[in-house]
């Protein structure tokens, strides 16, 4: 491996995470379905692969779209979700979302000043909605426990500590390929990005926690293997596709 995802995530949250019930389910479904993502050749490929300009400007617009896109789908689960503290985590995180989708844009002209372009920033521009936080509502206390809701924190989270471990794929690419005198902007954005991939990840958790304390434990362990086994699943379809956009290949040629 790569990296320990477990070690790196529970780190990041902090030591006492690495011992309580999350960081044992996640630790657990880690073993059962070692993270594709975290490999020595997942990292290889996609090192390869983004030495082609064109596929590393056409990831930036994906990694766009995909914020943006992710900040509409979770704003609109919100509204739907009767647990007032974990609706706020959602509504936060769909922000940040939104914030991100307008980071990449800019990690794109940044990293490929070439690529500045009226057609572009308008494409790029629509793909982020403008949304507000109220916070993630941490002096709230959370209901009772909603199998459903569990069953998405758990999915939120896992797909956070793959994005957590993505990013720091990311960085060192970005800054390669990046002018030096962009270099600085671009590490304090990536840092973002980083710092805010690891607040999903606690407030998930937190959620997780509070269901491991009303006696949910046994089916954490068992959601938490079944999707993290269904994530491998997608990853592998992922490092097959990536086709190059065409805005910024025809630029980049």
């Amino acid at each position: 491996m790569l990296v320990d995802v477990g070690d790196l995530t529970c780190r990041h949250l902090g030591g006492s995470a690495m011992c309580d019930s999350y960081g044992q389910a996640l630790r657990s479904a880690f073993l059962a379905s070692p993270p594709i993502y975290a490999t020595t050749g997942f990292a290889d490929h996609y090192r390869k692969r983004a030495r082609d300009r064109s596929w590393f400007a056409s990831l930036l617009v994906s990694d766009c779209d995909l914020e943006g896109y992710s900040a509409g789908q979770l704003a609109r689960y919100a509204s739907e979700v009767g647990d007032e503290r974990f609706a706020c985590g959602l509504i936060a995180h769909a922000a940040d979302e939104a914030r991100h989708s307008r980071i990449f844009a800019s990690l794109l002209v940044g990293v490929f000043p070439q690529l500045e372009d009226t057609a572009l920033r308008e494409k790029l521009a629509g793909m982020a909605p403008r949304l507000k936080s109220r916070g993630y509502g941490s002096t709230v206390g959370f209901g009772a426990v909603d199998e459903g809701l569990l069953s998405s924190a758990i999915l939120i989270n896992l797909h956070e500590v793959k994005a957590l471990v993505l990013e720091h794929l990311l960085r060192p690419l970005a800054l390669a390929h990046a002018p030096e005198a962009n270099r600085g902007k671009i590490g304090r954005q990536l840092q973002v990005l980083i710092e805010d991939e690891v607040q999903h990840i606690r407030y998930s958790a937190e959620y997780i926690r509070h269901a491991a304390a009303s006696g949910w434990d046994a089916a954490i362990t068992e959601m938490m293997a079944e999707y993290q086994a269904l994530m491998n699943e997608v990853t592998e379809q992922e490092i097959e596709t990536g086709a190059c956009d065409p805005l910024v290949a025809d630029a980049l040629s």
